[in-house]
């Protein structure tokens, strides 16, 4: 495994311009490929982008974002440390939480809880922001609709819809999807 930490001291190109990053990220590609290897780039979010996607924060050209087959976001959001993770090929995980583990002689992330809302409250899972929308509407919601409202992935958005229909929370019909009381 190749790891490039923190891509911004190995290389003297302007991370804004996509022609000067995909040339970089061409050859690493070209690198991975010839030595059957792994490419981990660890690059940091723009100031001020806290709220905003992973992919959405990173500073620079979106072709480091589109370079990741998976791409994994740690962020810390009050007291906590979540992991957001994205996969080109697979549903991804959001606010996974974390905690830096001493465990001698070395220090580790470990997942501390796994639960439908942060353990200070203060920010709704994925599945509780689509139900909050849901709730909220006065007529049945599209996926598209749902999408923009929750600032999802269409395939994270899909995959909640799935869990809440099959669950009874929500019904499927022509127009949309809306909650059941």
């Amino acid at each position: 495994m190749l790891s490039l930490d923190p891509l911004v001291r190995l290389h003297a190109i302007d991370e804004n311009v996509a022609g000067q990053v995909a040339p970089l990220l061409g050859y690493l590609r070209s690198l991975q490929r010839e030595f059957h290897t792994g490419v981990v780039i660890a690059h940091h979010a723009r100031k001020g982008a806290a709220h905003e996607r992973g992919g959405q924060a990173r500073r620079g050209s979106s072709d480091l974002h589109a370079f990741g087959d998976s791409n994994l976001y740690l962020r810390r959001h009050a007291k906590g440390l979540y992991l957001d993770i994205e996969h080109r090929a697979a549903p991804g995980t959001d606010r996974l939480p974390l905690a830096l583990v001493a465990n001698p002689p070395a220090l580790a992330l470990e997942v501390v809880q796994q639960s439908l809302r942060s353990p200070d409250h203060s920010q709704p899972s994925s599945l509780e922001r689509i139900e909050e929308v849901l709730a909220a509407a006065t007529e049945p919601v599209t996926q598209r609709q749902l999408r923009q409202a929750v600032h999802m992935r269409a395939s994270h958005v899909a995959d909640i819809l799935v869990q809440l229909v099959a669950s009874g929370r929500v019904s499927r019909c022509a127009d949309g999807y809306r909650l059941n009381s």
